[in-house]
């Protein structure tokens, strides 16, 4: 099974990492020649979405399977927009960074008629460099993505705040990444929801109490939910 891979930027880099232990994998820069993809089995396209009719693609088959991750772009719109992909079949995901490592969370939607096999084997190939999560219908792409998509931003976003708060007490990034994964970690192995944890945490009249109640006051997590919706409005619209 061969994979091709256009557009070899951050996301497409990462993807061609998480596959190339276990796949036969190709990767086309923007200006490459792209002639061989008809030769792929599956075809990654991780450009940008304003981009990518502006791509040169051969044609592609009945028997070929094309994976989109570019945001805001619906199958129908890239099937519309690209002659090149009018015959094949699509499929869209979106992963996170966290594909270079194997940990992505890679959410994704497989138009009607996939056969069972290429259905598995899509599906082993997201599984190989991280976690999928099949979704029901497109329009949950602009949930996911907001989530999922843009989630490893929005941790260092937060621990860019802490950072900012102590790094004259000698606070560093390492200690906060630590920070981060041990917390993940250790709320894995307890088996509880989130607020169960937070109160095993947080003590009456404590100073995790006093931050957390602040928070509460200025209306952080309101914020925070206002922010993801404002990403699944930008991924709803298309309007990259």
């Amino acid at each position: 099974m061969k994979v091709g891979i256009v557009g070899m930027g951050n996301m497409g880099g990462a993807i061609y990492n998480g596959l190339s232990a276990n796949y036969d994998v190709v990767g086309f820069g923007r200006d490459d020649d792209k002639s061989d993809l008809v030769n792929c089995d599956y075809v990654f396209l991780a450009v940008k979405p304003q981009g990518v009719s502006d791509v040169d693609l051969p044609t592609l088959g009945k028997d070929q399977v094309v994976i989109s991750i570019l945001a805001g772009t619906s199958l129908d719109k890239l099937r519309n927009e690209v002659d090149a992909l009018k015959d094949c079949h699509l499929v869209r995901m979106m992963p996170n960074l966290c594909t270079s490592i194997g940990r992505s969370i890679n959410c994704y939607f497989i138009e009607d008629g996939l056969s069972i096999e290429k259905t598995s084997a899509v599906r082993d190939m997201f599984d190989s460099f991280g976690q999928s999560l099949r979704l029901d219908s497109e329009e949950d792409f602009a949930v996911s993505t907001s989530i999922f998509g843009c989630g490893p931003a929005h941790f260092l976003y937060f621990l860019s705040s802490m950072k900012e708060f102590a790094e004259d007490k000698g606070v560093n990034e390492e200690m906060l990444l630590e920070l981060m994964e041990s917390t993940a970690s250790w709320a894995k192995k307890q088996g509880k929801d989130f607020e169960t944890l937070i109160s095993s945490v947080k003590s009456k009249g404590g100073t995790t109490e006093k931050i957390h109640e602040t928070w509460d006051s200025i209306g952080l997590s309101s914020s925070i939910i206002e922010g993801l919706k404002a990403g699944e409005e930008k991924e709803r619209s298309g309007d990259y």
